[in-house]
């Protein structure tokens, strides 16, 4: 793969965490007034809505393995978005920041399970460094951890799990497009169902319920998911769960740019350390490359 290809991805995959950066503050003020499976619903259903026009032409392409990979990427989004939302009624959105992201640390050391190699020495310390830096930039006080802790842990396995599936499942396909709209769909199915089993669910639309809505259905989810689904398969997984964790930065950037909330010094160091993971990444990566092409130079002569 060329380099301009490689950073290209990395770009886009930035790009997802950029639009990611608002939903943790909009959630958190939108789920006081709406259940959060009922909201995760709606905001798949309405990304089901945005996506259905550009793939209609083309739903006749569909096949078993991509209804396949997106019924069980909808399962895993439905169980991440859900148990996030719920973690979020009752937790910071420090903590909860924190806890999904140590998905990072997952990821490498569940590579094994999808035969996607294993982790290495290097990649294993860059998790650390970026779940260190997590920790420090949201300022999460685990003192303060309550149940919805719980809810927030099962969030970041399926948020690793769901990163290692989209990269085992997309790695030769072609119709991407049909991959993100069965996958929308599904979540939206199978939080649907999830609403059946509630014992009361109260929705009450309020000009930051409708506002969150929007934003995630539009853009932290349609948008996104058709982004990450494209080119998450053109850099390895744990990068890509190493620039994810970028999310924390933005909401630190947004939250200071649209509410005038200061940024501390603890912010700035955890953001240090979360970038510099991911540079120590791409410099391990080149440094990998320039010394196999060097041995297949000498293996020539």
């Amino acid at each position: 793969m060329s380099d301009s290809r490689h950073y290209i991805a990395v770009f886009a995959l930035v790009l997802v965490t950029l639009l990611w950066g608002l939903t943790f503050p909009l959630i958190h003020l939108a789920v006081g007034a709406i259940d959060s499976d009922v909201f995760v619903c709606l905001r798949f259903s309405l990304a089901t809505l945005c996506v259905l026009p550009l793939v209609f032409n083309r739903l006749r392409r569909t096949n078993r393995k991509i209804v396949i990979t997106g019924l069980v990427l909808g399962i895993l989004n439905s169980i991440a978005f859900i148990s996030q939302t719920k973690g979020l009624e009752t937790l910071a959105p420090a903590i909860s920041a924190f806890i999904t992201g140590l998905s990072v640390l997952l990821v490498p050391l569940l590579l094994p399970l999808f035969r996607l190699g294993t982790p290495s020495r290097e990649e294993l310390l860059c998790a650390l460094l970026s779940c260190l830096g997590l920790y420090e930039l949201t300022g999460a006080n685990l003192h303060a951890v309550n149940q919805g802790a719980y809810y927030t842990v099962l969030c970041a396995f399926a948020v690793a799990l769901t990163l290692l599936f989209l990269q085992k499942m997309t790695k030769d396909a072609r119709e991407i497009g049909l991959i993100v709209f069965y996958q929308v769909l599904f979540t939206a199915i199978t939080s649907l169902v999830s609403i059946t089993f509630s014992s009361s669910v109260h929705v009450h639309f309020t000009q930051g319920v409708i506002l969150a809505l929007i934003y995630c259905g539009l853009f932290a989810t349609g948008a996104t998911l058709f982004l990450q689904t494209r080119f998450q398969r053109d850099v390895s997984v744990t990068l890509a769960a190493l620039i994810y964790t970028l999310e924390p930065i933005f909401t630190v950037f947004f939250s200071y740019w649209l509410v005038g909330e200061g940024i501390t010094t603890h912010e700035i160091i955890g953001g240090t350390f979360i970038l510099s993971s991911i540079v120590f990444a791409e410099w391990m990566k080149k440094k990998k490359r320039e010394k196999n092409e060097s041995r297949v130079c000498e293996e020539k002569r």
